[in-house]
């Protein structure tokens, strides 16, 4: 039986209620990364300071910085972030049957699912507010795809598939490095 259906018409309760969100800043952050946080700073630092000290060093470093990070955060010393072509061939070639299957009937589910969204923008206004789609093409993506203890290939798919299939011409995937060989995880390459 699926669950009950609450229709909220309060704007206030709907805020307090479902709306309602701890912000980002406030988030508790555990010991351990905490310690983690400060051996790879060098002092005490929130997670949103890290980040933006991150990205502050990026604009101005460039890759020299990326491969700091990496070097630092992920255990990898990096002579290109850019993953050889040979890499991903090999990766594909090893991908288990079994696997190689699912992930493409994945794919093929996630590309019909987004073949069937409308490709019109469309507006319906009403006296409460509107309702509706902006269509707007975006040349190139970035895809962030988590590759820790479990890599997250159904992330690449949730991500790139729609951005194939709305016609994005350039898809970057950014994914974590293996520490054993330096490289992303095989199924996050294939």
């Amino acid at each position: 039986m699926p669950a009950p259906t609450r229709i909220i018409r309060d704007l206030d309760l709907a805020r307090a209620t479902l709306l309602r969100r701890r912000p980002y800043r406030e988030a508790e952050v555990s010991p351990g990364i905490q310690a983690r946080l400060e051996a790879l700073f060098g002092r005490a630092i929130t997670p949103v300071q890290a980040v933006a000290e991150i990205l502050d060093r990026v604009a101005a470093e460039g890759d020299a910085a990326l491969r700091h990070y990496t070097k630092e955060i992920d255990g990898v010393g990096a002579d290109s972030l850019q993953v050889p072509a040979e890499a991903l061939a090999q990766a594909e070639a090893e991908l288990a049957p079994d696997l190689r299957r699912a992930i493409e009937t994945a794919i093929r589910r996630v590309g019909d699912f987004h073949q069937r969204q409308p490709v019109q923008s469309w507006m319906d206004w009403h006296q409460d507010g509107a309702l509706g789609q902006m269509i707007r093409p975006l040349q190139r993506v970035g895809v962030y795809v988590p590759g820790g203890t479990a890599p997250l290939a159904s992330s690449l798919i949730m991500a790139a598939v729609p951005a194939q299939v709305a016609g994005v011409e350039e898809i970057v995937v950014a994914t974590p490095p293996q520490r054993t060989t330096g490289l992303p995880h095989p199924v996050v390459l294939a």
